[in-house]
């Protein structure tokens, strides 16, 4: 809103919707920019010390996200009548901005003189004991539980975090383990009749100061075993060629016998990466050991959108020194609906690729254990520092993953 005669209200007119500027909200708890999500604005200009442009004034817009109970979410501007958004930036949280520990909900911000501020901080310290807090409750805000609501296998508890010991307590421990039992660590789920509601504990330490954390999770029933005789078909998951950018995208075929199979979706990609270079290959299809969670993991690789397989100085195939760190994976509990892609980075900064994905579950350690080959490049003279080996990382939940080990050297 803007206005030339502040009290007179019939002088008030609409710039703009924060919705018409077109920033990207990935990642952000709102899906849109309307008086539905945010509340409490703050309109207010940074200090001429903080523009990032010293000729140019910058503003802040502040919002409080406060249905989505996400707190404040900063926009800033350099012309806050630039109605095309081009002017306009999203901040990211941790990386551009902090509010700390406290949530902010619908306050303001004066802008103070040096004065003014180290007199507030002098006057309002924290104490050594509430900074240990901060730092233990910091370290508990990084744990979440994937999936929290509608858990179908173990889980990951983890014992360190940021250098700080984590300890837990499961308020039913036949249900979710909360110590380490026969070599497998805790959040061992077992999975039973009905459903089942369990609240988890986690208690950092440091210098007599204690914090926890409750998480409440849902272990969803077991589902009916998967005899022999259930099965009846077959699902192909396959890429088709290198010759367009939907050539290298997941197509299934489907089969209800030996061999005959039938290609699904009219031909067309049943699954899009959108993420890496935008293009799939060999792709390994997997059923949980409960059998009611599928995944689908693939080489993140095209070839399409490189030009083909080129070599470079040293001889060998570009894609194959300066490839993706990473696998792109799908999951569903259907086999129909699969939701977004995971980008999941398992090489080194080093590695020239990581190629041709496979996974099994390992009944000692209560693990998933993804394979692929890779090589590791000599960054100076970027020959290849050793042959190509088959490595693997271990994941219970596919966000926290194990580091990279080595399995077998090719001869």
């Amino acid at each position: 809103m803007k206005t030339k005669t502040l009290l007179d209200p019939t002088s008030w007119e609409k710039v703009y919707d924060l919705d018409e500027l077109g920033l990207d909200l990935t990642g952000q708890r709102v899906s849109v920019l309307t008086n539905a999500s945010l509340e409490g604005p703050e309109l207010f200009q940074l200090n001429k010390k903080d523009w990032t442009d010293p000729e140019k004034p910058e503003y802040v817009l502040m919002a409080d996200q406060y249905k989505a109970g996400a707190g404040y979410l900063p926009i800033t501007t350099t012309d806050i009548e630039d109605t095309t958004g081009s002017s306009w930036k999203l901040l990211s949280s941790g990386s551009d901005y902090s509010f700390d520990l406290l949530k902010k909900r619908h306050g303001t911000v004066l802008r103070l003189t040096q004065a003014e501020l180290d007199r507030v901080n002098a006057a309002f310290p924290n104490t050594e004991e509430y900074l240990i807090q901060k730092e233990l409750q910091k370290a508990l805000n990084t744990i979440t539980i994937p999936n929290s609501f509608s858990i179908r296998g173990n889980i990951t508890l983890p014992e360190e975090v940021n250098g700080i010991e984590i300890t837990w307590k499961s308020s039913n421990a036949d249900v979710v383990t909360d110590t380490e039992i026969d070599g497998k660590a805790a959040g061992v789920v077992t999975r039973g009749t009905k459903d089942e509601w369990v609240t988890l504990t986690a208690t950092a330490a440091k210098e007599d100061v204690t914090v926890t954390k409750t998480i409440r999770v849902r272990v969803l029933k077991a589902p009916a075993a998967i005899t022999e005789d259930d099965y009846a078909g077959y699902l192909f998951g396959h890429f088709i060629s290198e010759s367009n950018a939907d050539g290298e995208q997941i197509y299934f075929a489907t089969s209800s016998d030996r061999l005959n199979f039938t290609d699904m979706n009219c031909g067309q990609p049943v699954l899009r990466s959108t993420v890496g270079e935008e293009g799939v290959r060999d792709p390994y299809l997997y059923r949980s050991p409960e059998g009611d969670r599928y995944f689908l993991i693939a080489t993140d690789l095209s070839i399409y959108h490189r030009g083909g397989w080129k070599k470079n100085e040293q001889g060998y195939y570009d894609p194959s020194t300066t490839g993706s760190h990473y696998l792109v994976l799908w999951e569903s509990t259907d086999l129909v609906n699969w939701g977004t892609p995971k980008h999941i980075k398992v090489a080194p900064e080093n590695a020239g690729m990581a190629w041709a994905p496979e996974m099994i579950y390992d009944d000692v350690s209560g693990q998933y254990i993804i394979f692929f080959a890779s090589s590791i490049m000599n960054p100076e003279t970027k020959y290849k520092a050793k042959p190509n080996a088959i490595y693997y990382v271990a994941t219970r939940d596919f966000v926290n993953f194990s580091e990279r080990t080595e399995t077998a050297e090719s001869g």
